[in-house]
């Protein structure tokens, strides 16, 4: 089958790779245009774009005016709306990380996980003007419980291909599909305040935004991200925040538990246990806030 892929990232790169392996004709792949990247600002294309030339894809920096010839389009991950002409004319379908009508919107996966589900999934959708609305083609249920945002979305993305394949194997499967069914819950895009560590909330809230691999706190001014850890059932310490060292585990006093820190980057600093930046703190400093003090 003739297939123009849209998206940008590596998620985007893993199913161009899975249509080529199963025989299918790639015509070509739109993406974002390069950017500077780095130190140096070296002009770089996306994770999509260098897989796509690697494979002698014809890459498209910008939306072309028809569809290319081809006989379906895929988006995964594109990161932006199509014209409510460009979805006419041959099937347009997208790969989204989610059981719509559940985490509609750019962030499902992160937004499952900071939500606390045991399960996610993958929708295969028509497209259509509204966002995510469009009819289901195909589903799969996937267990994320436990994983960071990265292994989710490998395993998603597993899952994704192989729906995807299965589908365009079907005569007829990209025509119809079923209307979503439920009520819609929504996905924007994670900020700063998504990924900010507050010890007035309990450990396992702690846990989900530390699985979206970017969260952090405040030893005094410093940032700190925490890029792991884990939960643990104790009694909450006062004050809030407070930070000890426990048979060599780094241990932060929440509103309901307590965090054990794993691996952490310390602002200006390279990656180390929690333990080890703990050791390094003065008895002054084993405190973390929300945002930055000026007490020390």
């Amino acid at each position: 089958m003739r297939v123009l892929l849209l998206g940008s990232t590596e998620e985007t790169a893993r199913h161009l790779d899975g249509l080529v392996e199963a025989g299918h004709d790639v015509i070509g792949l739109v993406t974002r245009p390069p950017k500077r990247r780095g130190r140096g600002g070296a002009v770089a294309g996306t994770v999509a774009a260098r897989r796509a030339q690697e494979l002698g894809v014809e890459v498209h920096e910008a939306l072309p005016p028809d569809h290319l010839g081809a006989e379906v389009c895929v988006v995964v991950a594109y990161g932006r709306l199509l014209p409510a002409a460009w979805l006419t004319g041959v099937p347009v379908v997208n790969v989204h990380y989610s059981l719509l009508p559940e985490f509609r919107g750019a962030a499902p996966v992160e937004r499952a996980i900071l939500a606390g589900v045991d399960r996610s999934g993958v929708s295969i959708i028509r497209l259509e003007p509204e966002l995510d609305a469009g009819p289901i083609l195909a589903m799969r249920s996937v267990l994320i419980d436990g994983l960071r945002a990265s292994e989710a979305r490998r395993r998603l993305t597993d899952a994704g291909v192989s729906l995807l394949l299965g589908l365009l194997e079907q005569p007829g499967s990209l025509e119809a599909g079923v209307p979503q069914a439920g009520a819609a819950s929504w996905a924007p895009r994670i900020t700063s305040e998504d990924l900010r560590l507050r010890p007035a909330e309990a450990a396992i809230v702690w846990d989900r935004r530390v699985r979206l691999e970017r969260a952090f706190c405040f030893v005094g001014r410093r940032r700190v991200i925490v890029r792991s850890g884990r939960p643990l059932e104790r009694e909450a310490a006062d004050p809030l925040g407070t930070v000890q060292l426990d048979h060599g585990r780094a241990i932060v006093h929440t509103a309901r538990g307590a965090y054990e820190l794993g691996e952490v980057i310390p602002e200006g600093g390279r990656p180390m246990s929690g333990a080890d930046f703990v050791r390094g703190l003065r008895a002054a400093q084993l405190h973390v806030r929300a945002i930055p003090s000026e007490e020390f």
